[in-house]
């Protein structure tokens, strides 16, 4: 029998409003009957015979929690029928299902009355085989990633590092040791196995939270955090935390709506602990940098100076420009559109975009254009293989070590010089045209991330006042 929670029977909480012909109502039952109607009585633009009217018009109860009014618990549906109103427990905490029960109650107690309540109906529906609660509990963190891998559209690099993320996000949560680092195969692939048998709602909000906040109190002590003994920065919890909510974000849950979850899905509302912001500091004199490489890198190492230009003059990440294709040039608009291809999926759907050339750039890839021996603008011999593989792969690795050796040479002493390129060309942009054209161009999803990381600006303001001689 599906009931309003999972302790109390179905009967005990009815709460039964009766409408008189003059338009009063007497409550019977608990005060939570009383007070204001919920929305599910507000215009929902749809019929009560249609799915879309349940799915708004289902509800969890509230109730106080430090001092706020939160929802919680299963969801419950309101039918009136007869001058007679009553609140029933739904048993799920999957709004899709609670509105499918709760249009398949209004139907049958529209057809039979309130007896059809007595004649087994709710039980009809909590046995049936399509029943959503048996799914909802058996579904795993492994059924569910599993599906997520095997999604269209997101590299495989990208999603078998989510995946790894996840998994140590949740054992951690859940309190399943992780074996040493040089322990045996089969062991590992045990711990995977019971880490990825862990379902959703065997952990709750509170239990993500008291993690985030155990990692945060080990850091401000000094010590590690968790299982893994590198991980001594915030910048590496944010990265399990950021990880587990892309695989869980609304994008995800829609394209795999197959698969029951929980709603809310546990772990959604952890919030980042402050890491330092890695702001970009300047030093690149990209005019200086690109004179220097027309005389060094142009004749003597053409890809390396192709890759210079793709990311001073057009702000390209470094796979991007490993695997851009001829046909993303339209050298009649002088821009390069990024899109997906079958060789490479973006980083993420803001990261499509086109990025327009000054004309001398856009002369130079018409040359090379005339003079290309292949489909891709970077020439290796190397075959594309990062759409078909779990770990950082490059066509053109000679191209990028030759460039990042130069770059050293020549001062920028970073992690990454390459990408120390495309900050500045973010910079620039910023410089003449403003902060919002700059994270168009350089395609970020918000422009705190351009704001925060990619941007150094060369003006000093200084006030000027009239000091007296």
């Amino acid at each position: 029998m599906i009931r309003n929670n999972v302790d109390a029977p179905f009967k005990d909480n009815l709460i039964t409003v009766q409408f008189t012909k003059s338009g009063a109502k007497v409550a019977q039952g608990p005060k939570a009957a009383r007070g204001k109607e919920p929305a599910a009585r507000a215009k929902l633009g749809f019929g009560k015979g249609s799915l879309e009217y349940w799915k708004k018009a289902v509800y969890r109860r509230k109730h106080a929690s430090g001092g706020k009014r939160k929802e919680g618990g299963s969801y419950n549906a309101r039918i009136s029928h007869a001058q007679e109103r009553r609140e029933i427990g739904l048993g799920t905490l999957c709004r899709k299902e609670a509105a499918r029960k709760a249009l398949e109650l209004w139907l049958s107690i529209q057809c039979h009355g309130w007896e059809a309540l007595e004649e087994g109906f709710l039980e009809r529906l909590e046995t049936e085989d399509s029943s959503p609660k048996e799914e909802l509990v058996g579904t795993t963190y492994g059924e569910y990633l599993s599906a997520y891998v095997d999604r269209p559209g997101i590299s495989h690099l990208t999603a078998d590092d989510n995946r790894r993320k996840v998994l140590t996000l949740v054992s951690e949560v859940a309190g399943i040791p992780r074996p040493a680092k040089k322990t045996s195969l089969e062991r590992k692939k045990a711990w995977r196995k019971k880490v990825e048998s862990v379902r959703l709602v065997d952990l709750s909000e509170t239990d993500f939270t008291n993690w985030r906040n155990a990692c945060f109190e080990s850091l401000s002590k000094g010590r590690k955090c968790g299982a893994m003994s590198t991980r001594t920065s915030p910048m590496s919890v944010n990265a399990l935390i950021r990880s587990y909510k892309s695989v869980f974000n609304e994008e995800h849950r829609e394209r795999l709506e197959r698969i029951p979850l929980p709603d809310p899905v546990p772990g959604l509302k952890m919030r980042l602990l402050k890491e330092k912001v890695a702001r970009y500091k300047g030093g690149v004199d990209g005019n200086a940098l690109l004179e220097k490489a027309d005389r060094e890198l142009r004749e003597e190492h053409p890809e390396s100076y192709k890759l210079m230009v793709l990311a001073l003059a057009a702000g390209l990440r470094r796979t991007e420009a490993d695997l851009l294709l001829w046909t993303a040039f339209d050298f009649s608009e002088g821009c390069i559109r990024v899109e997906q291809s079958q060789f490479y999926g973006l980083k993420s759907m803001s990261s499509e975009g086109t990025v327009y050339l000054q004309p001398e750039a856009c002369s130079f890839f018409e040359g090379c254009f005339k003079r290309r021996t292949g489909d891709f603008v970077l020439e290796s011999n190397r075959p594309p293989k990062r759409h078909l593989v779990t770990y950082v792969y490059y066509r053109a690795p000679k191209a990028q070590n030759v460039l990042n050796r130069w770059l050293r040479k020549n001062g920028i002493d970073r992690p990454r010089p390459t990408h120390e390129l495309r900050k500045e060309f973010g910079s620039l942009i910023n410089e003449r045209y403003g902060v919002y054209e700059a994270s168009r161009a350089l395609r970020h999803s918000t422009v705190k991330v351009t704001e925060s990381h990619y941007l150094h600006s060369k003006a000093k303001p200084i006030v000027r006042l009239d000091f007296p001689k």
